[in-house]
């Protein structure tokens, strides 16, 4: 993906380049890395667990001929449909976990993935909200994952530090 002055966007950790998810290039590379590893590995499901996904750039460049600068982040859904229906053709019924990193979850990616988790709750309280959130989405017969709960900073009153 490149700005409007032809360099390319880095995201920050890891320090990598974006690659415009809708374009074949990265949809065939995802393909190929699922294919190769699910049934040789014995893998028995995926988790997702990115900073960066639903950071997607308006990307400006020409050799993609996107309709709008905006296409990839519009159209990012579509590469986790891509990728669940590889995946189902593999392995039916494989679990794939997604975890947003702090942020809410994407419902125009909520059906291509059957775990859900609280993804990075700041206390128990939060993992709770977020279970009563995701069932009242996807039902009340979904799987999900309390996952990594952040603990707890310390408070700071004048001299006395509070922990919670």
């Amino acid at each position: 993906m490149q700005r409007k002055d032809g360099s390319p966007y880095l995201m920050e950790k890891p320090s990598r380049i974006f690659y415009a998810p809708i374009m074949n290039r990265s949809i065939n590379f995802g393909k190929n890395k699922l294919r190769k590893y699910i049934k040789p590995l014995a893998l028995i499901f995926i988790y997702h667990d990115w900073a960066n996904l639903i950071e997607v750039p308006p990307c400006y460049n020409p050799l993609h001929k996107h309709k709008s600068p905006l296409s990839s982040y519009w159209n990012m859904s579509g590469q986790y449909k891509i990728m669940y229906e590889k995946v189902q053709s593999i392995k039916p019924g494989y679990a794939i976990e997604m975890c947003e990193c702090g942020r809410p979850h994407d419902p125009y990616k909520m059906p291509y993935y059957n775990i859900t988790n609280a993804s990075d709750a700041t206390s128990k309280e939060q993992v709770m909200q977020r279970l009563k959130v995701e069932k009242a989405l996807n039902g009340s017969k979904t799987y999900f994952n309390p996952g990594y709960v952040l603990p707890e900073r310390p408070r700071k009153t004048g001299t006395t530090t509070h922990v919670k």
